[in-house]
């Protein structure tokens, strides 16, 4: 009797993974014939497990008029059960609008490879070269007469700066997660460059995950938010690099503050004192972790923030920054 439920319940469980499968396979061909266009997208199989996970496996894509693939190990989401998988599939407006969303989702994407000197990379170098020659004039300046301003980056990056930090290869991942709490969603990123960079951001904003499901932001309030990153020894990296193009090591910190600082101001958030301090001690310091903490003394309309001055933000966000 037991070895009956026993196996009973397995050929279920196996039952409800291939259908699963086979709803993917579906949604992921439609997917990829819609696209067919724009990018051609292969993929090496698809997986999906009791625990609400579905990936799909082995991805490359190729753009148009390139010929060097993108590769992504895997991508998928992930709900909290897998009877939120079986009810996705019937899941429409109606339904979004009653509030009859899963919890909390999650995307990864892991192992996605861009190799520097693939063709759609240095498409994409000789991009940001023509951008920056346009803001300074036409022309950029060669390595020999600004040593500084190729070493902060200053007019883009190239390919040869890549691989002189020994970025010859990315692999990146990602993993979004929102879920919905009492009155509060919860959302959060990591990112990360394998052996350069990650990245944690967590928000908590007011609001249903319906109403953002259908569009209606018109209520929510951003309440708390949090940045963490770890440069690892890309920091060090990258002022040895300086010293090797004969820059001095302080000069070319001080030119990165102003120019870092400049850019944030370009796109509309100006810091203050308070923010520009720690930022710059930390750069001199070459410290490889810095966190970002928004704390509003009341929660902000997220639709209003734009209406507010550059200068007036930091403020308004209760903006507080931490190196070491």
């Amino acid at each position: 009797m037991i070895v009956g439920v026993i196996v009973s319940g397995v050929i279920g469980a196996v039952g409800v993974i291939l259908y699963i499968n086979h709803k993917t396979i579906e949604a992921v061909d439609q997917f990829v014939l819609s696209m067919s266009p724009f990018v051609q997208v292969d993929y090496d199989k698809v997986s999906s497990s009791l625990s609400g996970a579905v990936s799909v496996e082995g991805v490359t894509m190729t753009l148009p008029s390139f010929s060097d693939p993108i590769r992504i190990g895997s991508v998928g989401f992930k709900l909290p059960t897998f009877l939120d998988l079986l009810s996705l599939h019937n899941m429409g407006p109606l339904q979004i609008a009653r509030g009859q969303l899963p919890k909390s989702i999650t995307v990864f994407a892991d192992g996605f490879q861009l190799d520097t000197g693939d063709d759609y990379m240095m498409a994409m170098f000789r991009a940001m070269e023509a951008d920056a020659a346009e803001k300074n004039g036409g022309t950029i300046p060669t390595r020999s007469e600004d040593p500084l301003g190729h070493c902060i980056s200053r007019y883009g990056v190239s390919s040869r700066d890549l691989l002189e930090l020994g970025l010859d290869r990315m692999t990146m991942s990602m993993r979004y997660q929102v879920e919905q709490m009492d009155g509060e969603i919860g959302a959060s990123l990591e990112f990360e460059i394998q052996d350069t960079l990650t990245i944690d951001t967590r928000f908590s904003i007011q609001g249903r995950l319906a109403d953002f499901a259908s569009g209606r932001t018109d209520r929510a309030r951003l309440m708390r938010f949090e940045i963490e990153g770890e440069t690892q020894d890309i920091t060090k990296r990258t002022w040895d690099r300086c010293e090797t193009m004969g820059v001095d090591r302080d000069i070319a910190k001080e030119a990165y503050i102003t120019s870092f600082l400049a850019g944030l101001a370009e796109g509309g958030f100006v810091a203050d004192d308070r923010l520009i301090e720690p930022f710059r001690a930390g750069v001199i310091a070459e410290h490889q972790h810095f966190r970002v903490i928004g704390d509003p003394p009341q929660p902000v309309d997220i639709q209003q923030v734009k209406l507010y001055s550059a200068d007036k933000l930091p403020a308004l966000l209760g903006v507080d920054y931490q190196t070491w």
